[in-house]
């Protein structure tokens, strides 16, 4: 829903705000962001949690567009959708917190990020089989 979204962008808004400290953000969460942002066309530094940080922030900023975009997001190439396997994987280690609206966002987005790395692949399998059929 669009207030576990907003629950979440603060969430990641009270992460980043101690200027000069280490980012305080669970990994798993990073990387689901990072998967995230890859599959909205928005680049991030690999390994920067940082700029996870403030790239998804910046994501989440209008949460209906944010929505819309993953709704209407095409399936990847398989080479592309591979890419989101690293993210999918080191996204079981997640903890819970303290902010059940937080924890919700996370499971939910992690399905969704799970479901389009499967339709993805999906898709390629089923160009490459046709063409091989024709």
């Amino acid at each position: 829903s669009t207030f576990e979204l907003l629950r979440l962008r603060r969430h990641l808004e009270r992460s980043s705000v101690a200027v000069g400290q280490p980012v305080a953000l669970q990994e798993a969460l990073a990387r689901l962001l990072g998967g995230l942002c890859l599959v909205s066309g928005v680049g991030v530094s690999p390994g920067s949690l940082a700029s996870v940080l403030r790239t998804a922030t910046d994501l989440l900023q209008d949460s209906g567009s944010f929505v819309a975009g993953l709704c209407n997001a095409p399936p990847l190439s398989c080479k592309d959708a591979a890419c989101l396997a690293p993210y999918l994987v080191s996204t079981t280690g997640y903890q819970e917190t303290d902010e059940p609206e937080v924890d919700r966002c996370f499971e939910i987005l992690r399905e969704w990020l799970l479901a389009y790395y499967f339709v993805s692949i999906a898709a390629g399998d089923a160009r490459r089989i046709g063409e091989e059929l024709a």
